[in-house]
């Protein structure tokens, strides 16, 4: 017996037979089934195997199954993209400007509120990195507590915040380490 599993990925309906691997294009995939067998193509590829067969997805007959690969066909996924259309959706980028002012900082860990950056106009992005071995909260706004924090950093972990310019508090679940924090101005 056959193990058969077929699966969406993409702009490809992916068929496994017995470990070899199949991928059939949905723009040119038809399925034509008779009695209990089922045939799958795209423009240069056809397989063949029986409903019994199928493992991944299951359906109670070979009906249902073609009714869930035809609807693998709805979720292309992008992958139906041309030249055309590709020079079409590419977009200007906005002009990428170097920051020519950093400020580096360590602030060492505390089981009270600490502010981890003051609120800075002129701040373009913040950069936190926990080298502790417990768990930073950081607030972007006053007063962070363990119940009150916008993202929690655990040890080695890095937050890189942009468009916001307010203060920037911090707490530790225990006092160990420091975080080590980057004011990036134009």
């Amino acid at each position: 017996m056959a193990s058969v599993q077929i699966v969406d990925d993409g702009s490809t309906v992916k068929v496994t037979v017995n470990g070899e691997v199949t991928n059939l294009d949905k723009s040119t995939l038809s399925i034509s089934i008779a009695n209990d067998e089922m045939v799958m193509r795209d423009a240069s590829k056809k397989i063949f195997f029986f409903h019994a067969d199928v493992t991944v997805p299951v359906t109670a007959n070979i009906e249902a199954l073609r009714s869930a690969i035809e609807a693998f066909k709805d979720t292309a996924g992008g992958g139906l993209a041309t030249e055309a259309k590709q020079d079409s959706q590419i977009v200007e980028l906005p002009e990428l400007k170097r920051n020519a002012n950093t400020t580096l900082s360590n602030v060492v860990s505390s089981i009270t509120n600490v502010t981890l950056a003051a609120a800075d106009a002129d701040r373009k992005e913040l950069i936190i990195v926990n080298d502790g071995n417990k768990n930073l909260f950081v607030k972007l706004g006053a007063t962070a507590s363990l119940t009150s924090y916008s993202v929690k950093l655990a040890k080695n972990e890095t937050a890189v915040i942009d468009k916001y310019i307010g203060i920037v508090d911090g707490i530790w679940d225990v006092v160990d380490g420091n975080a080590r924090v980057t004011v990036l101005k134009a």
